[in-house]
């Protein structure tokens, strides 16, 4: 899509000028806004090094096929959902608990939320999982040069990993509750270990590919979002937890607006071809 006039330029010679307004298909670095009039295409920017093919791709998913924009709109969709009722569960969760303690419930209170909590969790992590395989659809339009494919086959492998920890480890969660069993303690123990460094890895394969995916979208707000989250998301999660435990929140705030800016364009853009109303 032509920077200027929006003009299709898909099957055009990058190295060409925009039939409709004259302008350089290739123009400037999305990353570094380093000046690419000239360069060869396949390569990368001198400055950053960002591939000079994403920088002409800015705003292509506005030609994408209509099946995979809703496919993308429907990940982010479900993504949000499940990060919002994972918020509400643990808000309910405490507001229940203080309850419980306050009122002096029962064991049997006590043991409904043990069972309830770990099931919730489940239902909202299966949801998340299945929210980010349909946001990491491939695209059928995209060129091997500029597929995005590491980091969206590596968000898939770590989405199948998750999902399998997430069975394995609900058995383990009730059993582990009795502390009876040394064994399935360990067990348990070792699977939320696994579990953390699963999520660490697909937590920066999904910046990857938001990374991958902003251009496309002409979004260098989310690029920029994505980038910082790369290191910002770590720290938050880490030392931020000094902060009154306030850190991951913040994390999660910032992750999920960051999604909804992606879902606004993915939208915006489905509007636009006339695939939604």
């Amino acid at each position: 899509i032509c920077h200027k006039c929006n003009y299709n330029l898909t099957g055009l010679d990058p190295h060409g000028n925009c039939p409709e307004c004259g302008s350089s298909i290739i123009q400037t670095c999305f990353q570094c806004d380093y000046e690419l009039v000239g360069l060869d295409p396949s390569g990368p920017c001198p400055e950053c090094g960002f591939p000079i093919e994403g920088s002409i791709g800015r705003g292509q998913l506005s030609t994408a096929d209509p099946a995979y924009l809703a496919k993308l709109h429907k990940g982010v969709f479900w993504i949000q959902t499940a990060i919002i009722l994972m918020v509400l569960q643990f808000i309910g969760m405490f507001f229940i608990g203080t309850m419980t303690g306050i009122g002096g419930a029962g064991v049997g209170t006590a043991n409904t939320i043990n069972l309830i909590s770990p099931i919730l969790s489940v239902a909202f992590s299966v949801m998340l999982l299945i929210g980010w395989w349909m946001f990491s659809t491939p695209n059928p339009d995209t060129s091997d040069r500029y597929s995005g494919d590491d980091a969206r086959k590596l968000v898939r492998i770590m989405i199948l990993i998750s999902a399998a920890l997430t069975v394995i480890q609900l058995p383990f969660a009730y059993l582990s509750q009795s502390g009876q069993l040394d064994l399935i303690l360990l067990i348990a123990g070792g699977l939320s270990i696994l579990g953390l460094i699963v999520f660490a890895v697909r937590f920066f394969a999904e910046m990857f590919y938001i990374k991958w995916m902003a251009p496309l979208l002409r979004n260098k707000k989310v690029y920029n979002r994505a980038r910082m989250m790369m290191w910002l998301g770590p720290v938050l999660c880490t030392v931020g937890l000094l902060l009154i435990g306030l850190g991951p929140l913040i994390a999660l705030v910032l992750y999920w607006n960051m999604l909804d800016w992606i879902r606004k364009d993915i939208k915006a853009i489905r509007e636009a071809s006339g695939s939604i109303a």
